[in-house]
């Protein structure tokens, strides 16, 4: 049976979830929710997922909503490459590891500079604020530096191959092409998004931001 997936575009953990697919040949079914229409607060997706949030699945009747929850459950639901969650406990915690490490260190300071940059006062009226924008750029320094590191020699979870969590942090740095962000100080990284880039999941995922990308970047 086909995956329901509901989705944004614009929303980097719905694009993991779509590059996850794509990469594991999983048969999804694009429902997309536009959240600068709100529709994420419509009564019939609130059924689906009560927080209101993308991206959510639903897949043999069972709901679920939280990008890492939904690539954890479809790894274990479909037959997919052992490396994107591995079933050996030791190889597994490396990559849970990161997956809860990603929410404040990666998604919280990339995604969050854009939306205090760009997409709060484009779309949802919120004033730009230069303070946590420092705040920001100066907390990324630390997380930038560590996965600098990490990525020496492997993947973003410490493995050597690819996991879901290369997927989630991939597409919280894509979102900051949209303000014209600059890795490339940072040599290990810049490789790393280069071979990324390059991934069908990646670009089919990524198809309708880097469309309208132009139009939007500042």
């Amino acid at each position: 049976m086909s995956v329901e997936v509901y989705i944004d575009h614009f929303s980097p953990p719905s694009r993991a979830v779509i590059a996850f697919l794509v990469e594991t040949n999983i048969p999804y079914v694009v429902k997309e929710i536009r959240l600068a229409k709100q529709e994420q607060l419509s009564k019939e997706y609130l059924e689906i997922c009560p927080w209101g949030t993308v991206p959510a699945i639903v897949h043999n009747n069972i709901k679920i909503f939280e990008s890492h929850a939904i690539m954890q459950y479809l790894a274990n639901a479909f037959n997919v490459k052992d490396s994107w969650y591995p079933k050996s406990l030791s190889a597994r915690s490396k990559v849970d590891i990161y997956l809860h490490w990603h929410h404040s260190n990666i998604r919280g300071l990339l995604s969050g500079y854009v939306y205090n940059k760009y997409i709060g006062p484009r779309f949802y009226g919120t004033k730009y604020n230069q303070d946590l924008n420092d705040m920001l750029l100066q907390a990324q320094i630390v997380s930038l530096d560590y996965l600098e590191n990490v990525l020496e020699n492997g993947y973003v979870a410490g493995t050597q191959e690819i996991s879901i969590g290369d997927i989630s942090c991939y597409c919280d740095f894509s979102q900051m092409l949209i303000v014209n962000h600059d890795f490339s100080k940072y040599k290990n990284i810049t490789r790393w998004l280069n071979y990324m880039k390059e991934l069908k999941g990646i670009k089919e995922a990524h198809k309708v931001f880097n469309k309208l990308l132009p139009k939007i970047k500042i």
